[in-house]
């Protein structure tokens, strides 16, 4: 339905073409659809990886609608997905939806799980000081800021905990002292 909605606008030539085919296809079942289109990608001699970023900043129903669209709708042949989230939020959201064994849920949906490690220590005082660095361009500010990250760097990493939370923090602070200088 995508391909023939945009058929409508201009789109290049492999899309008209595509829609054409699923426009033939049209009486045929979804797992059937699901078997050719699988059978055409066997065709190709590469992989197609989908990145998918952030799942964990869904909701519990979109969570469970993207794990069950990779796990039982878009699973072709030569098609990988890497998949970026916070298992324990992932869990903790099928578990409201009523998935009692989560984890294992998960872990058949993604049966290879590379998970990152801790930021070194000090990591995160760094990247506040590079991050305020970039923001503003006041030596005054640049200064003190460096200077007060180095008194408290060892506690910045427990407060601070991740690179996101360390931009978010950087942001603030930068423009609220900048308005409190001016």
């Amino acid at each position: 339905k995508y391909a023939e909605l945009l058929t409508m606008v201009e789109a290049p030539n492999w899309l008209v073409s595509a829609s054409k085919i699923f426009d033939r296809k049209k009486r045929l079942s979804l797992n059937q659809l699901k078997n050719h289109i699988s059978e055409c990608l066997k065709k190709l001699n590469w992989k197609i990886f989908i990145l998918i970023d952030d799942i964990d900043r869904l909701d519990d129903q979109e969570i469970y609608e993207t794990l069950k669209l990779i796990r039982n709708t878009a699973d072709f042949y030569n098609v990988i997905y890497i998949v970026t989230y916070d298992k324990k939020y992932i869990c903790e959201q099928l578990t409201v939806l009523g998935i009692k064994s989560s984890n294992l849920y998960v872990e058949k949906i993604f049966p290879v799980e590379i998970k990152l490690q801790s930021p070194e220590p000090h990591f995160q005082a760094r990247c506040l000081t590079e991050s305020i660095q970039i923001m503003t361009k006041d030596n005054y500010i640049q200064k003190t800021a460096t200077n007060i990250i180095n008194y408290h760097e060892d506690i910045i990493g427990d407060i601070l905990l991740t690179y996101r939370q360390v931009k978010r923090f950087a942001r603030q602070f930068t423009l609220n002292i900048e308005a409190l200088k001016e």
